[in-house]
C-alpha cells in the first residue's frame, strides 16, 4: 500500500534499485505502527496556569513525547487582566514563567523547550524579551523564531510566545 501511495506522489526512482522498495514498504509499515504507538493525546494541566474552558483550547498537549504549548501572553488567572501593561519585559516573564509551569507538569523543564515562536507588536521590544528568556533558559537555547504582528488578543498586550518541548518518556 505504501509503495502505491509513493507511485501516486510520483516517486518512482524509489523503486529502481533492487530490494528498495521493500526496504521502503518495511520502514514505512514499522514506522507507521511507531507513530501509532506514539501519538496518544493528553492534556497538560497545571495547577498554576488559568486553564481556559473546554471548547476553547488547551494550555499544554503531550503527543507521544512532544509537548505543544499554546501562544502564552501575560492574561492574568482571570482571564482578563493583563499583567506587565506596556512592559514587554515583565510580559515576557510571565509568559516564560506559564511555560515552566506547564513542561514541569509534563515532567519536563525548560531545557526541553526546543522550539518557540515569538510574536511582538514592536520590533524594538525584542530586547526585553531576550533580557526575559536569559532568565529562564541557559546552554542551548530552543531554536526560535521572532515575528512582529499588527496587534495580539488586546492592545495591551505586547508579546506572546508558542513553544514545543521534548518531555521524558512516561512511565507506564
Amino acid at each position: 500500500m505504501v509503495m502505491a501511495e509513493a507511485k501516486q506522489l510520483n516517486l518512482p526512482h524509489v523503486f529502481d534499485r533492487p530490494n528498495c522498495g521493500q526496504a521502503f514498504e518495511n520502514a514505512a509499515s514499522s514506522s507507521s505502527s511507531l507513530f501509532a504507538m506514539s501519538t496518544s493525546k493528553q492534556r497538560i494541566i497545571s495547577p498554576h496556569v488559568a486553564e481556559y474552558p473546554p471548547g476553547y483550547w488547551s494550555n499544554c498537549i503531550r503527543a507521544g513525547n512532544t509537548l505543544w504549548l499554546s501562544g502564552f501572553t501575560a492574561r492574568a488567572d482571570d482571564r482578563t487582566t493583563i499583567l506587565g501593561v506596556g512592559d514587554a519585559y515583565e510580559q515576557s516573564r510571565v509568559i516564560f514563567e506559564k511555560v515552566r509551569n506547564c513542561v514541569e507538569a509534563a515532567g519536563a523543564g525548560m531545557a526541553d523547550v526546543v522550539n518557540m515562536t515569538i510574536y511582538v507588536t514592536d520590533m524594538a521590544d525584542n530586547k526585553q524579551v531576550w533580557k526575559a528568556r536569559q532568565e529562564f533558559f541557559e546552554g542551548d537555547f530552543p531554536a526560535s523564531t521572532l515575528v512582529q504582528v499588527v496587534a495580539l488578543g488586546t492592545p495591551e498586550i505586547l508579546v506572546e510566545i508558542a513553544c514545543q518541548a521534548i518531555a521524558p518518556p512516561q512511565a507506564d
